[in-house]
């Protein structure tokens, strides 16, 4: 395992495209455009032999999202305005920002802890395909290179972790299984909590499997999930289905779930506020739920769930119709010693995406 340590003096990654990305200014979306499931052949579906790699040694963890942060990870493709202002947001918490095919600079910005990085992607969607990271407890990390939703078509971006691995010197594992990073949330005990869409995503396998698979790679020891919101059968209303759309774990016994008026949401909603209300955080307690309201409108589901926790800050999105007053009195209910930083989310929302679903973090390990 090589060390990764020296490399964090200059880590805010806002992940560095082609240069034809690095002017986008409509992204595509989480989901799949009819365009793209069109243009894909037999062939770009095949799974990847490749990754029936050998799996990590044992006693590797996924730290959870609310232990410290060594950088953020995105990219330029699109959205600059919202883009530099969660960059900004990443650097003042203490962490690095690392944006693919992001500018020379950014103002009002300390250069030192940022940098622009020349690795190709397709999408802004870094939560997704971006690296997962992985804290051995031995000083060092490593990169868990999960197969991307959208691999048959968004090739760049099922690249970016490997290429991310490679930039670094870290080890990168490659894990034969089917996997977006926004439907992946895990807590300090090895817990880790999705929506069905994981197994739907990797059908040609049993639940057995999918969670073995996630346990042998991420070092869990139980996996949670949670019925998403489906407007059908396999259809999300929310067009990703992902856990982060509407639950956040916020710390060891604290989560936020969302809530709605509206149908298929409303069930959903609370189905998961029972499921967290009567399990266990730790032995003997159960989940701190607090409630947020979210609002689906003309298709969009508006959700102030999806959120980035960087070290003492957590970076919230707001929306120009819907009043974040609720959200700032409940992040700060729970959260009594973070610095609340809302950023606007009105273009990327409507992409199915808000902050959390367009960073990546990696974890701080030994003081970073």
């Amino acid at each position: 395992m090589r060390n990764f340590l020296g490399l964090f003096s200059w880590m805010v990654i806002i992940a560095a495209a082609s240069p034809l990305r690095a002017e986008v200014t409509s992204p595509l979306p989480n989901y799949a455009t009819p365009e793209e499931l069109r243009s894909a052949t037999a062939a770009d579906w095949e799974f990847p032999s490749y990754r029936a790699s050998f799996k990590p040694t044992p006693g590797l963890r996924l730290p959870a999202e609310y232990e410290p942060m060594a950088a953020v990870i995105m990219t330029y493709a699109g959205y600059p305005q919202f883009i530099q202002s969660i960059a900004r947001a990443v650097v003042d918490a203490g962490a690095q920002a690392y944006v693919l095919g992001g500018p020379s600079s950014i103002s009002g910005l300390d250069s030192s802890r940022y940098r622009s990085l020349n690795i190709s992607y397709n999408t802004i969607w870094a939560r997704d395909f971006g690296p997962v990271a992985i804290n051995e407890q031995t000083g060092e990390l490593a990169i868990v290179d999960t197969v991307y939703r959208h691999y048959a078509y968004r090739k760049a971006d099922d690249a970016v972790p490997a290429r991310i691995a490679d930039f670094l010197g870290m080890e990168s594992y490659d894990a034969p299984i089917i996997l977006d990073g926004g439907n992946l949330m895990v807590d300090r005990r090895g817990h880790l909590y999705m929506t069905e869409r994981t197994y739907e995503w990797n059908s040609q396998m049993s639940r057995s499997q999918v969670d073995q698979h996630l346990k042998d790679y991420f070092g869990v020891k139980q996996v949670h999930v949670i019925p998403y919101a489906a407007s059908r059968p396999g259809q999300p209303a929310d067009g990703t289905g992902h856990i982060d759309m509407f639950v956040k774990i916020l710390d060891d016994c604290k989560v936020l779930i969302a809530k709605s008026s509206s149908q298929p949401y409303a069930s959903a909603m609370e189905t998961a506020n029972q499921y967290f209300s009567s399990t266990e955080c730790a032995p003997g307690r159960t989940w701190q739920v607090y409630r947020v309201q979210a609002y689906a409108s003309g298709g969009v589901w508006y959700t102030f769930t999806n959120s980035l926790i960087v070290n003492n800050s957590v970076v919230i999105p707001s929306y120009q119709n819907y009043d974040s007053a609720e959200a700032r009195r409940v992040y700060a209910q729970a959260l009594p010693n973070h610095k609340l930083v809302f950023v606007n989310s009105d273009d990327p929302i409507r992409a199915a995406g808000a902050i959390h679903c367009t960073t990546k973090e990696i974890p701080a390990v030994n003081g970073f």
